[in-house]
């Protein structure tokens, strides 16, 4: 067996390793393409230390890499020579932002990575979801993000799940009557609930309150007033505290 004969004989590219047929050769030792070598790296001729760099994302774009081997999408990890540097670069998709890197990297669309050890980095992809508010009330996300009132726009990681809340002051004289726009479905009952995968619009609807306010007058039931419209001005005092206006009554 020319594998085990401690020659360097046959397809082998240092002794007894390497090679169609022996098993890989060690760090140092003679090669001519990775599968000659454990670590699956030759590098001039030898055998050389080889170390794996693996991107995550959650989608709403792509990672790349030079030297080649990652393009995520659909290859995210790679391995690479010991001491390379490696840089990364972030490509969000058309309707997509690149919000940042978190591991190794800084802001900014590119990333370089020095491999002295096995190395992970996540890229984060995301979309704006814009609220348009009619009348009084407030909408307000989670997570955290929207305010609206003062802020009705807000960008959100790809596949996060956003929850909007539509609420209204009590005493305001608003109610909250309904969503359009992507959060049409929810009616006006409920929070919606948005999968952020595509940049989302919402419209939120808020209504003045009215009243109708029946009232009966008459001297015999109530002779302190006086008159009907003794009884009106009085009804609407009442009416304006509760934060009602141009209330009118009818004489029976």
């Amino acid at each position: 067996d020319t594998c085990s004969d401690l020659a360097w004989n046959g397809c082998e590219t240092d002794v007894d390793c390497g090679g169609r047929s022996c098993p890989a050769c060690s760090l140092g030792l003679a090669c001519l393409q990775g599968s000659d070598c454990l670590s699956g790296i030759c590098n001039q001729g030898a055998c050389d230390i080889g170390y794996t760099l693996t991107v995550t994302h959650t989608g709403g774009g792509r990672v790349t890499s030079s030297p080649a081997g990652i393009d995520c999408g659909a290859t995210c990890s790679a391995l690479f020579d010991a001491e390379t540097v490696v840089t990364l670069t972030a490509m969000p998709d058309g309707d997509a932002l690149f919000l940042g890197w978190s591991g190794l990297c800084p802001m900014g669309p590119t990333c370089s990575v020095l491999l002295g050890r096995a190395e992970s980095v996540a890229a984060h992809f995301g979309h704006s979801v814009m609220i348009t508010r009619n009348g009084t009330g407030t909408v307000t996300s989670s997570p955290a993000g929207i305010t609206c009132g003062s802020t009705c726009s807000g960008t959100f990681e790809h596949g996060t799940t956003v929850t909007l809340a539509a609420r209204t002051t009590n005493g305001s004289g608003w109610y909250f009557s309904g969503w359009a726009g992507d959060c049409a479905a929810a009616g006006p009952f409920h929070d919606c609930s948005l999968n952020v995968g595509a940049p989302q619009s919402v419209t939120a609807d808020f209504s003045p309150r009215t009243w109708n306010l029946a009232f009966v007058s008459s001297i015999l039931i109530s002779p302190t007033l006086g008159s009907v419209e003794a009884y009106d001005t009085q009804c609407n005092l009442f009416a304006f505290a509760a934060g009602i206006n141009n209330v009118t009554g009818t004489e029976y």
